[in-house]
């Protein structure tokens, strides 16, 4: 780390090419975000700003195939047990899918899908891509997307004309009142459900806010 003033800046008597100059490291923090050098260049924790849960974990909140598909049937199953395994179980179950999608270019398109088996609904796929046209998004959701069978989609009502386009291709889009914060809010509570508590303990209220189904108590996230 560069500490300026002090012996490492000036008392510096390496001839090492991995030291950089003041002015160097000056103009290499410009070109990136303030958040990206804090993490990259200082070694700062990321910035959780913006982020929906920021103590979200991957070892807490989300499961591999194996270890889901035991939380669904009560059975063990071996660590070979792949993603496919597991959406031909949920659709061997009658689970309901449902997905949200986002409308993007610059910004990232995506579509986060999720199966709902009784009160617990689990994250099992996400597209996240930039720089696609609206006839590409719909192509890469018919390769995609066409395995959840049938398939409700909540859309970003943005962009009516996309909306119309995934409609003309076959896509069942659902029309509703979108609500940002309460959506947030809701999706925190299923995450964590009180200060202590283990996720898996749930939450005792229905998704009020959300009118595409009756009661919500878990999330759980695909590996």
């Amino acid at each position: 780390m560069l500490h300026v003033g002090g012996r490492l800046a000036t008392k510096q008597t390496s001839k090492s090419p991995l030291l950089k100059s003041i002015h160097h490291t000056q103009s290499t923090m410009a070109k990136v975000s303030l958040d990206v050098c804090r993490a990259q260049y200082l070694c700062y924790a990321p910035s959780t700003e913006g982020l929906v849960y920021p103590y979200f974990s991957r070892s807490v909140h989300m499961l591999t195939p194996a270890q889901m598909a035991k939380k669904i049937t009560g059975e063990d199953y071996h660590e070979s047990f792949t993603k496919i395994d597991l959406i031909q179980l949920m659709l061997s179950l009658g689970a309901q899918f449902f997905a949200g999608l986002d409308w993007g270019f610059t910004h990232k398109f995506a579509v986060v899908t999720a199966a709902l088996i009784g009160h617990i609904l689990y994250i099992i796929d996400v597209i996240s891509v930039s720089n696609l046209e609206p006839v590409e998004c719909v192509d890469l959701c018919k390769g995609r997307l066409n395995i959840f069978n049938p398939l409700k989609i909540f859309p970003d009502n943005a962009m009516p004309a996309n909306v119309k386009l995934f409609r003309k291709n076959g896509f069942r889009m659902i029309d509703f009142k979108k609500d940002i914060l309460d959506g947030i809010e809701a999706t925190r509570a299923r995450i964590m459900p009180g200060s202590g508590k283990n996720p898996a303990e749930g939450w005792k209220e229905p998704f009020s806010k959300v009118n595409f189904t009756p009661k919500i108590s878990q999330l759980w996230f695909v590996k």
